[in-house]
């Protein structure tokens, strides 16, 4: 959060959209600008049905807990995350679009947001799962190891050129 009436101001930006949204949308816009800690920001994105975001850990937060959503480009880091779990036609590239054109593929991907959660759940899932090896196979014992060899001394091999 950039400081109220700075350029960088979040929360001042979300009140331009907010006020700038039709009828209908803005009554299912929220802003949350009070301070909280990062556990608590994340269980309130949580919360929401979609999200749209320009700061990659809010995103990050809404896509790990399977929530569908948009990803307001400034950088080639949102492609790569929203790619991770399937989700790199979500990314709208603020850089490489107009302001109508941004706007259109945002309310394109608001409407489509049913269709992607199903997907969205899946993709987390297998890339926790994926996860999950990595670190397993990272914090296995290599092998020749102290685990094996504990094991080799144990059954009476000959270990680094002695015996037991």
């Amino acid at each position: 959060f950039g400081p109220p009436g700075g350029l960088n101001s979040d929360p001042d930006a979300c009140r331009e959209v907010i006020a700038a949204l039709p009828a209908g949308l803005k009554e299912r816009a929220s802003l949350v600008a009070a301070g909280y800690d990062q556990h608590e920001i994340k269980g309130i994105v949580g919360l929401c049905g979609q999200f749209v975001g320009s700061r990659m850990h809010a995103c990050i937060a809404a896509l790990s807990q399977g929530i569908p959503a948009v990803g307001a480009a400034y950088s080639d880091k949102f492609a790569g995350v929203f790619a991770s779990v399937g989700a790199g036609d979500r990314v709208v590239d603020l850089r490489a679009l107009d302001t109508e054109e941004a706007l259109a593929k945002t309310m394109a991907l608001l409407a489509s947001a049913d269709a992607a959660a199903a997907d969205l759940k899946a993709a987390v899932a297998a890339a926790k799962r994926r996860l999950g090896e990595v670190f397993g196979a990272l914090l296995a014992p290599a092998p020749g190891g102290e685990a094996d060899m504990a094991t080799s001394v144990a059954a009476g091999e000959t270990v680094a050129g002695h015996d037991r």
